[in-house]
Formats: C-alpha cells, sequence, structure tokens
C-alpha cells in the first residue's frame, strides 16, 4: 500500500453529462461550456451504476457530482439528489424551488465526513502509520505489532487491520455516537506483509474470494498458522495465466529487463510458440510454470515497496489481486496427509488436480490441445495430463 496523507485527498464538485463504462467521466464547466474527461476504476462505474442507475445527462442539464480525489485520480463519486420520477421543470413547478440553486447549496456527504475525519484528527495518531489502497485507508501498528507470521522463514506476515473504507463516506451514518463525542465508522480487512531489515511492505486489502480466504476464520479459531504459506507453497503453482497478466504490466513499467523472473524464455521454449496470447485462457489457467507462489508475492511486492506513482500502484495491486484469486492452482499433495489445508484449495473446480513433477513442471503443449478442441463433448473440467505431462487428454 502507499502512505496516507490527508492532503493528498480532497472533494471537488463538477458538472457531469456521461458517466460511460469505458471507464470515464465527461464534465461540463457551466462558464464555458468546455468538457473535460475524468478516467475511473472499471469498479467504479459499475459502483455507481448500481447506486443511481443514470448515467446520461442531457448537456444544456448537466448533473452536480462530488468527486472524492486522491493525488489527481477520481476514488468516489456522490451525486447531487437525483429526482428520478420527475422532470426538473416539474419539480419547480409542483414545489416552488429553483433546482440549480438547490443543488449549487448541496454538501455532499463525502465532503462532510472527510473534514470530520481531519479536522478530529482521527487519521492522525502517533501509535499508527495510515496506508491506502485506493478503497481503504488502514490504520497499521508501528513495529508490525499484532502482526503473524505465516512462515517459518519470517518475512511473511498476516493481519486483519482497522481501516474506513472511503465509499462508506457517503452512508448517513458514517459517523455514529453522542453528539460531539461521534466515532466514525471501522471495518476490519485482512492483509499480507512482506518483512526485512531494510523494508516492510503491506499489501492491499485482500480480495474476499482469494487463496486466503479461509485465514479470516483461522485467526478467529486460534489456528496455528505460523507455516501457512510454506505448506501452501508445495500445494499450490503459479499459473501461466498470471504470467501473462504481469508480464504485460511491469515490462509496461519497468522494461523487459524486470520480467526475468517470470522465466519467459524458458516457459516459450518448452512449449515452442513466440507469444503466450495464442494459448486459450482455460488451458492458461491449468498450466503451471517454474515459478512458486511464494516468491512470486515477494517479487509484486518489490515493486510496490518502490513505486512511488499512485496509477502504477494502483495497476500492481490488481496484479497481485489476480495472482491471489486466479494466478495460482491447487496441485495433488504428494503424500495427503492429515496437515492438508482443505480450506486452502484451488478456488475454481475443486475436481481438478493436475499431477505435480516439480523435477519437470508439467505445461500444456499448444497444438495438441487445438487438435483435441475439435473433439464435442469433452468436459475440460475433468481432464488429466497424460503420463508424459506434454499434452491433455479426454
Amino acid at each position: 500500500m502507499i502512505k496516507f496523507k490527508p492532503e493528498d485527498m480532497w472533494v471537488e464538485y463538477h458538472y457531469v453529462s456521461q458517466i460511460s463504462p469505458y471507464p470515464a467521466i465527461t464534465t461540463i464547466d457551466q462558464e464555458t461550456g468546455q468538457e473535460r474527461k475524468f478516467r475511473i476504476s472499471k469498479q467504479l462505474y459499475n459502483a455507481y451504476k448500481r447506486a443511481y442507475k443514470v448515467t446520461w445527462f442531457m448537456r444544456d442539464k448537466p448533473h452536480r457530482m462530488a468527486f472524492l480525489m486522491y493525488k489527481g485520480q477520481v476514488i468516489e463519486i456522490e451525486p447531487a439528489p437525483l429526482f428520478l420520477k420527475m422532470s426538473d421543470d416539474q419539480m419547480e413547478a409542483q414545489y416552488g424551488i429553483n433546482i440549480r440553486e438547490t443543488r449549487e447549496a448541496w454538501v455532499s456527504l463525502l465532503e462532510k465526513h472527510y473534514s470530520m475525519l481531519v479536522e478530529r484528527r482521527f487519521l492522525e495518531n502517533l501509535r499508527y502509520d495510515y496506508y491506502f489502497d485506493g478503497q481503504f485507508i488502514f490504520r497499521v501498528r508501528k513495529n508490525m505489532e499484532s502482526f503473524f507470521p505465516v512462515s517459518k522463514d519470517g518475512h511473511f506476515y498476516m493481519v486483519k487491520l482497522q481501516a474506513y473504507k472511503v465509499s462508506n463516506l457517503k452512508k448517513e451514518n458514517f459517523f455514529v455516537g453522542k453528539e460531539g463525542n461521534e466515532k466514525p465508522m471501522l471495518t476490519r480487512r485482512l492483509v499480507q506483509a512482506y518483512h526485512t531489515d531494510k523494508v516492510t511492505v503491506v499489501s492491499p486489502s485482500l480480495p474476499t474470494d482469494s487463496v486466503f480466504k479461509e485465514a479470516d476464520l483461522s485467526f478467529k479459531e486460534d489456528v496455528d498458522l505460523s507455516d501457512m504459506l510454506d505448506r501452501m507453497n508445495e500445494r499450490y503453482q503459479v499459473n501461466l495465466d498470471f504470467v501473462l497478466v504481469a508480464a504485460k504490466a511491469i515490462r509496461e513499467f519497468y522494461g523487459y529487463h524486470a520480467v526475468g523472473f517470470l522465466r519467459l524464455h524458458d516457459i516459450l521454449t518448452h512449449l515452442k510458440v513466440s507469444t503466450l496470447k495464442g494459448v486459450e485462457k482455460s488451458v492458461r489457467r491449468l498450466t503451471p510454470v517454474p515459478v512458486d507462489v511464494k516468491s512470486a508475492i515477494a517479487w509484486l511486492m518489490g515493486f510496490m515497496s518502490q513505486e512511488q506513482d499512485y496509477e502504477r500502484l494502483q495497476t500492481l495491486f490488481k496484479v497481485y489481486n489476480y495472482l491471489l484469486t486466479k494466478g495460482i492452482m491447487y496441485t495433488a499433495p504428494e503424500k495427503e496427509d492429515e496437515d492438508a489445508l482443505p480450506e486452502l484449495r484451488f478456488n475454481g473446480d475443486e475436481d481438478v488436480v493436475i499431477k505435480k513433477d516439480r523435477s519437470e513442471l508439467p505445461l500444456v503443449n499448444p497444438e495438441d490441445y487445438i487438435l483435441e478442441k475439435q473433439i464435442e463433448g469433452v468436459s475440460w473440467a475433468n481432464r488429466w495430463l497424460t503420463e508424459d505431462n506434454t499434452a491433455w487428454r479426454p
């Protein structure tokens, strides 16, 4: 995550004519008529559409909205009250009010609640460092207090942190309690940390469908998690799909030399292809690569620790979340035991089990796959690797 500074976040008001699924917001200056576009995340567009439905307004009657900004990027939107059942003219005639003046006087809850957080020093505390991942403002105790080790090497940790969710700033009950002594709404989110003598890197909030989703319950049940990541490293492997996603982002930001960790040359040579884009996604998801899970996590966190650009960090966070949701796959342990962590299984089809051969990791041959794909009625969820670990068979 990025270190949070209250002065990097503020609220702006704009008149909006359209919120498009590209995704982008088109605003119109009421004095000059000049248009301006703001980029937003797909997640923010979908959340807005679910909540407010209306994404388009007449150009001569744009709608006033509040934008919560962080380092110049729109991270949350709150429209002035929308009157969906009647037009502005009907509202003015029926209630005798001036809609434009009413909207100009409107103060958003985003502005009100964020101002209260700052003025009442909820974002300043000597016991905490504050971090931001685009959705949550986290309170992290200094010196990594309360973090639980999850690997024997002492580098990986996890913890459920208290955080302010920025989308909750729009809620009327964000501050609760007696007047003058209100407290802001807090939520708890699971995060991971990578620690060395020189640096500690805290991950963004882990997605609810990540491979660590059962760790929440383990914390509550007081289960020993001190070697959880080590055991996962034996039972999970990074898949080809993650390599494609990660290589695209890292190469764009840091150049070709930065993707050497992914061993693209070895993978392309083994597959006998010049590009991975032609390999079907269903095959990429079930094709292991010679990269272990712990190393992939540490590799991504290394980039996070150095990056200061907010937009790039958001992309790195997405790649990290992709690794923990769709970028790794469950592989059968060599010997099933009582310690097999049944709660930490592949989050897709649990019947899919790939034979594991650590001496030479199995990779799918796309030529055989293309030929076999012509066969009708094949259930790809129940196919096994052939004995030589080079192709699929029905």
